[in-house]
Order: structure tokens, then C-alpha cells, then sequence
């Protein structure tokens, strides 16, 4: 879901942390080149059973970018 508080907060970590350095930029511009997309197919098509642990490492960020967050404010 585009509008899922995780994705919020996902878009938040990429404009406020992977856009601040070089490195974070060039992997923002990989996955936007279509890459993002490519592995996610693949992941669906072909290794299905690495989803929960993608799941659970997205979750991870979540959680402490949001803990970083409440700890600065």
C-alpha cells in the first residue's frame, strides 16, 4: 500500500538520510533506474522465500529510523 505508514516513513529515511551522501544518492538512482523493480519481480517469481526476511529487515529501519527520530526531537 503507497499510503502505509512504513512507506511513509521509508520515503521520509531516503529523502532525510539516503539523499544526504553520495553513496545514498547513487543507490536512490539505481532503484529508481528500474532496479527497485527487477528484484522485487524476482524475489516474487523466483526466491518467494526471502520475502519475510526483506520484510523484517525493512521493518527493522522502520523502527529505528523512527526511534532516531523521537530521540532528536
Amino acid at each position: 500500500n503507497p499510503h502505509a505508514h512504513e512507506v511513509e516513513v521509508l520515503r521520509n529515511y531516503r529523502d532525510n538520510v539516503l539523499m544526504q551522501d553520495a553513496v545514498g544518492r547513487k543507490f536512490v538512482e539505481f532503484y529508481y533506474s528500474g532496479a527497485g523493480e527487477r528484484v522485487a519481480d524476482f524475489v516474487r517469481d523466483k526466491t518467494r522465500f526471502l520475502i519475510p526476511a526483506i520484510k523484517r529487515g525493512l521493518d527493522y529501519i522502520v523502527k529505528n529510523y523512527e526511534n532516531k527520530k523521537t530521540e532528536t526531537h
